[in-house]
């Protein structure tokens, strides 16, 4: 599977740290979702992905440091969340990235 769109689907609960397991998603769409969690360090893993979109979905906590490793992401999103905390330096190794 490639694509994981999920946006504007009215789940909820948390995001399951086996989704860091999915290693061929390019795109994972969770828009809009009534989940209150962490972002899963696991997405570190989540190599080939170049469209993450988080956003408005109450995310709680701090920005993972392994996100920096996805170095084929053009677009993350992560506004309109409750997360804390600075913007990881591993981010900012990130050539590709657009938009943000």
């Amino acid at each position: 599977m490639q694509i994981l769109s999920l946006g504007y689907c009215h789940l909820t609960g948390s995001i399951p740290t086996e989704m860091g397991r999915m290693t061929k998603l390019t795109l994972l769409d969770l828009e809009s979702l009534a989940i209150k969690s962490r972002i899963p360090t696991e997405f570190g893993n989540l190599v080939e992905m170049r469209i993450m979109k988080l956003t408005e979905m109450e995310l709680t906590g701090t920005i993972p440091s392994e996100l920096g490793r996805l170095s084929n992401a053009v677009t993350i999103q992560m506004n309109n969340n409750d997360l804390t905390g600075t913007v990881p330096l591993e981010l900012g190794g990130m050539e590709k990235i657009s938009t943000c």
